[in-house]
């Protein structure tokens, strides 16, 4: 698995994130996998005179991710816990992920498949403050073929004191090695 999202301040050109995750997993059925993986994340903040730094992140993670299918909808659900390792600061946290995703010219996500999908996604840190934050998106999508797939959408994120929209840019590569 890998992925690459890349994440904008007022819609594009401002870039707020760039994440790079990658990992080796185990399918235990068509409908459920592991996953041990890495990430390394540069973000950038602006300060209160408006002054933009940047801050590199990684993470390590462990996630189990299960789907379903009713109709033409996939459910995909996921349990992720992340070390984090930012600026002489380490931390744990846990995500709960939850997407529907609707093919709209095909009945099956397969080769040129253009595809809806909406999100929502928790965060919980193990320390104070619980609460890290929540994500809520709605993306389009196409699939090139069962292993790469790009999404264009848009994420607004609810912070602990804030909330902010953000125009994101994904890409996704599976690969299956046995």
């Amino acid at each position: 698995m890998n992925e690459i999202h890349h994440r904008n301040y007022n819609f594009a050109g401002d870039l707020e994130q760039l994440l790079i995750r990658t990992g080796i997993g185990y399918n235990f059925s068509q409908t459920s996998n592991f996953l041990a993986g890495y990430g390394f994340i540069n973000t950038g903040k602006y300060d209160s005179i408006n002054h933009k730094s940047y801050f590199n992140e990684h993470r390590l993670f462990l996630q189990y991710t299960s789907s379903t299918r009713f109709n033409r909808f996939y459910l995909d659900q996921r349990n992720r816990i992340e070390e984090r390792f930012k600026q002489n600061h380490f931390s744990f946290r846990i995500r709960y992920f939850s997407q529907i995703i609707c093919p709209l010219n095909k009945k099956n996500l397969d080769k040129n498949t253009f595809y809806l999908m909406a999100y929502n996604e928790l965060f919980i840190n193990f320390k104070a403050p619980r609460f890290d934050r929540n994500r809520l998106g709605a993306a389009v999508g196409f699939c090139f073929n069962k292993d790469l797939r790009i999404e264009l959408g848009i994420m607004n994120q609810t912070l602990e004191t804030k909330q902010r929209a953000q125009f994101q840019l994904v890409f996704y590569n599976t690969m299956d090695f046995l």
